[in-house]
């Protein structure tokens, strides 16, 4: 058993049900393509919600984002999206919409989308 399979091994066992499942994605050598798509323009720390500018391309429920700052980067699946609190589906270039987030961000992290 070689090194890389070990950690696969241990990464497995300790990460069952991992809190943020696409985290790990970089870390294991999944080959994805980033596509910058928006900015966080505010976040509400209370119900951990960013609210994003979408600059470029569109952004559906169920796609898995990379926001990256200074201080931020992390990786989650959308779950959640509103525009003026009604529950969508798509945002497109334009809008302003609030997506729930994992962790915190801060104004000005870059959100991507990931293709695998």
């Amino acid at each position: 058993m070689n090194l890389s399979q070990i950690l696969d091994l241990c990464i497995d066992l300790e990460y069952k049900q991992p809190k943020y499942p696409y985290k790990d994605s970089r870390k294991r050598g999944i080959m994805v393509e980033e596509i910058e798509i928006g900015k966080v323009t505010i976040f509400f720390a209370k119900p951990s919600v960013a609210a994003v500018e979408i600059i470029s391309g569109s952004l559906s429920l169920g796609e898995v984002i990379r926001i990256k700052g200074s201080t931020t980067d992390f990786e989650q699946k959308v779950e959640s999206m509103e525009i003026d609190r009604q529950p969508v589906t798509i945002a497109n270039v334009g809008q302003s919409v609030g997506i729930r987030v994992n962790d915190r961000v801060r104004p000005h992290d870059k959100i991507f989308k990931l293709n695998v």
